[in-house]
């Protein structure tokens, strides 16, 4: 059922978060309750500035460059440990709204629902993300590795200089066209 899926779903972000625990740049989660049998509560680390994209939303400015360079090294330092784990990690949603930060300016990684555990070829296969900020073998199905985190922080990077990813004004199922367009080479991948 539905329901049974999207619990399986929490359970293997809840093990993925408890994976990552104290990994610089994850957001810790500190712990889980079950409420009235209905409920799973998941408590986590507070970063009292909410996530980047609400930041840009409410002051209407983009991010400058140290800032931008800062974001980056942060989250790059959790990809990299991820990435390296025993049992790699592909988080396959990385993007301003899933990047947390406190006012001691520490930005961490965030939401671990469409995580892959790489199997033991080193890749991990299916359409999982959001469009926009999806690397073009992901956004095909096919397999691929940690690098399509790359991608998505690059395409961060962009939304995070500019307010928007690229594209953002076409609608999603019409990028993943685009961006089958840029695996056969019919379309150029996005330049900050």
């Amino acid at each position: 059922s539905p329901l049974d899926e999207s619990f399986d779903d929490l359970k293997r972000e809840i093990a993925t978060m408890r994976t990552l625990a104290g990994v610089t740049g994850v957001v810790a989660l500190r712990n889980v309750y079950c409420v009235r049998e209905k409920y799973l509560w998941l408590v986590m680390e507070r970063a009292d500035c909410g996530s980047l994209l609400e930041y840009m939303r409410g002051s209407r400015r983009a991010l400058d460059e140290r800032c931008v360079r800062s974001v980056l090294a942060q989250t790059s330092t959790a990809l990299a440990y991820m990435h390296s784990a025993p049992v790699a990690l592909i988080h396959r949603d990385i993007k301003s709204a899933n990047l947390l930060f406190g006012s001691d300016g520490c930005v961490r990684l965030a939401d671990f629902g469409e995580v892959a555990w790489v199997d033991a070829t080193g890749c991990a296969s299916g359409m999982r993300g959001t469009p926009y900020f999806m690397a073009p073998e992901c956004a095909m199905g096919d397999n691929y590795g940690t690098s399509v985190d790359v991608w998505s922080l690059g395409i961060t990077a962009i939304e995070l200089a500019e307010l928007r990813p690229p594209h953002h004004d076409v609608h999603p199922m019409r990028v993943m066209y685009l961006l089958s367009d840029m695996i056969d080479g019919e379309c150029d991948p996005p330049r900050l």
